[in-house]
């Protein structure tokens, strides 16, 4: 829930999310894995960096759990 409330307000690159969020990398991928096969979070290539951004079935399911 912490990764989608951080993407609601806007894009981050991997790097970004592991320093707000502070978890190790192999956590986060895990997580964010899970969260982009399921539709929650998306994921564009900007050059060498993967930027996540929350979809909007992701911001409804945020919307739902608070």
């Amino acid at each position: 829930m912490t990764i989608l409330y951080l993407l609601n307000g806007h894009p981050f690159c991997v790097c970004g999310i592991k320093d707000c969020i502070g978890i190790a990398g192999s956590t986060l991928s895990y997580h964010l894995n899970i969260m982009k096969e399921n539709g929650l979070i998306d994921c564009e290539q900007q050059g060498k960096w993967s930027i996540y951004q929350i979809t909007d079935k992701g911001k409804k399911y945020a919307h739902e759990i608070e």
